[in-house]
């Protein structure tokens, strides 16, 4: 391997959350933890991409109340970072063609996160869509193919999310 090879798979894996640089210094993030354990189990995650508010009170509850109880069924989860912008889109719409699985939350009702799954479906790729209760009645759109899980609480999401992913 030469240094090109090493820096573009270092870039790769920071993209992916899977990897952090401090100075000089690389360690693994919770995401490449558990991709890690995964592989060295013999047994090899499945890519689950999870479009969730930008908000970081929202993502810190899936980061550690909800995307471990994902990672039990067998997906390495990771949360999309930022909002789609038209500067990324090459590189957002390359994380989720490769998902075997995307989670939508509606909470906030972002416009990208209904594309980003609509796209994701013309893939042939699963949707499970959520939503926190409080937000639910102001939804702005209805159709009967969003039904998204309804929940307070991570934690009840989390045990939803793991009924519907080990059927």
């Amino acid at each position: 391997m030469n240094l090109q090879e090493l820096i573009y798979i270092i870039e790769m894996l920071k993209e992916r959350e899977m990897l952090e640089r401090s100075g000089s210094t690389f360690k693994l993030t919770k995401t490449g933890w558990m991709e890690a354990v995964a592989t060295a189990e013999g047994r090899r995650a499945k890519s689950c991409l999870i479009l969730v508010p930008d908000n970081e009170e929202r993502r810190n509850e899936w980061e550690e109340r909800i995307i471990p109880s994902i990672a039990q069924c067998g997906y390495a989860a990771r949360i999309h970072s930022g909002s789609l912008s038209p500067d990324s889109v090459p590189d957002d719409y390359r994380d989720i063609a490769e998902s075997k699985l995307l989670i939508a939350d509606l909470s906030e009702h972002a416009p990208e996160v209904y594309f980003a799954a609509g796209y994701a479906l013309g893939l042939q790729i699963p949707v499970i869509w959520s939503i926190k209760r409080d937000e639910s009645d102001v939804m702005r759109v209805r159709s009967e193919l969003i039904r998204p899980i309804v929940w307070d609480k991570p934690e009840e999401l989390a045990a939803l999310l793991q009924q519907r992913l080990s059927v």
